[in-house]
C-alpha cells in the first residue's frame, strides 16, 4: 500500500539526502514520492521514483529514547541480509544510522505462511543462493 505524497510536502525528505538519490544528484526532483505503509512509528518508508530508477528511503523518526533500537545494527544486518540475497543491497546510509536508501522491489506483503516456508525465495536473491525458485 502507497500514498503519493504532493509535491508541496517532499520536504520530509532534506535536500542534502535528497542529492544522494540517483536521478536527483544534480538538484533534479523526484518524478514522485511515495509512503510506504509500515515502519511501526518508528521508520518512515518512502518509495522514491527517479529517472534512474526506483528507490526507498528509510528514515528514522526522531522522537525519544527506543530502548533496544540500534540504527547502526539496523544498517548492519541489513547489508548482511543483502549479502546472502534476502535484501536489497544497501545503496547509501547516515554515518549514524538515521536513514537507509536502497532500490525499490516491486512485491506483495509476504504472508506468515510465506514467512515460514524454507522454499520462500526473494525476488532479489542472486540464483546461486539457497533459495529454490
Amino acid at each position: 500500500m502507497v500514498e503519493d505524497i504532493p509535491a508541496s510536502d517532499r520536504c520530509v525528505i532534506p535536500t542534502w539526502i535528497l542529492r544522494r538519490i540517483p536521478g536527483c544528484a544534480g538538484g533534479e526532483a523526484p518524478l514522485s514520492v511515495q509512503l510506504l505503509r509500515g515502519g511501526r512509528n518508528v521508520n518512515r518508508n518512502l518509495r522514491i521514483d527517479t529517472r534512474a530508477g526506483r528507490f526507498v528511503l528509510r528514515q528514522r523518526i526522531e522522537e525519544g529514547p527506543r530502548p533496544g533500537a540500534d540504527s547502526l545494527r539496523e544498517v548492519a544486518c541489513h547489508r548482511a541480509a543483502a549479502a546472502v540475497g534476502v535484501a536489497p543491497a544497501v545503496l547509501d546510509a547516515a554515518p549514524d544510522g538515521g536513514w537507509i536508501l536502497m532500490d525499490y522491489i516491486e512485491g506483495g506483503t509476504w504472508t506468515p505462511m510465506q514467512l515460514q516456508s524454507a522454499e520462500a525465495c526473494a525476488p532479489w536473491a542472486p540464483a546461486s543462493s539457497a533459495c529454490t525458485r
